[in-house]
């Protein structure tokens, strides 16, 4: 367990699974900690604010390649069900081909009502991250609008005094 969950100055922004473990993202005033744990090991990644450059989230294609997988199976022990059925064949294989048809259906319905599947990447001068643990829209696009609104405060620009002119990157007026 991470130490920033009984911290009232850090704020989890998102977290989810990898492939070998669990991922969370901490946003404070001026960094973003991506911790990463492993059994027994937590990995930590630090992002200052104000050196991220870009903030990347799109949808991915591999949500839709699931979906049609899990319907195709869905679809084919669902015939295989019927055609044992109709065969008058054995009970066991009856049962098995409707077990399998029913599981992937219910798969297909929960992985169509989690959302689109998306990817969000950091960008810094010199390295690109795929943020681990946020595969899906809605937690990407809330990871997204917390970070847009904590990354434009801490890189906007002073306003200039009252009576001073505006100047542009270029130093004229």
């Amino acid at each position: 367990m991470n130490r920033f969950l009984h911290r009232p100055d850090y704020l989890r922004v998102a977290a989810g699974f990898t492939i070998g473990g669990k991922a969370s993202c901490w946003l404070t005033s001026d960094q973003l900690i991506i911790v990463e744990e492993f059994h027994a090991t937590e990995s930590y990644r630090r992002f200052e604010l104000r050196d991220l450059q870009a903030v990347l989230l799109y949808q991915t294609r591999m949500g839709q390649v699931a979906a049609w997988l899990l319907l195709l199976g869905t679809i084919l022990f669902g015939v295989s069900t019927w055609l044992v059925a109709r065969s008058d064949g054995s009970s066991a294989a009856l049962a098995l081909n409707a077990g399998v048809a029913a599981l992937l259906g219910v798969s297909l319905v929960l992985h169509l009502a989690r959302g689109p599947m998306a990817r969000i990447e950091l960008r810094t001068a010199v390295q690109t991250l795929v943020v681990p643990g946020v595969y899906r829209w809605r937690p990407g696009l809330k990871l997204f609008q917390a970070l847009e609104q904590a990354v434009r405060g801490v890189q906007s620009e002073p306003e200039p005094e009252a009576g001073e002119p505006r100047m542009d990157a270029n130093g004229r007026e």
